[in-house]
């Protein structure tokens, strides 16, 4: 499992989500989010700051 995943560059921070979903800064118009399941990262939503109201 991954333990820090604060990378600055992508600017990275879990969301106040119970499903344990984080959110990434790609550039300041557009964002991602995803979940980690042990090793893996799945990847949800990309896109403009829109996807952060549906993660």
């Amino acid at each position: 499992m991954v333990n820090n995943l604060t990378i600055i560059s992508l600017k990275i921070k879990k969301m106040q989500d119970p499903r344990g979903i984080w959110e990434g800064r790609i550039t300041k118009g557009y964002r991602f989010t995803f979940q980690m399941e042990e090793d893996t990262c799945i990847l949800r939503r990309l896109g403009t700051h829109d996807v952060l109201r549906t993660p």
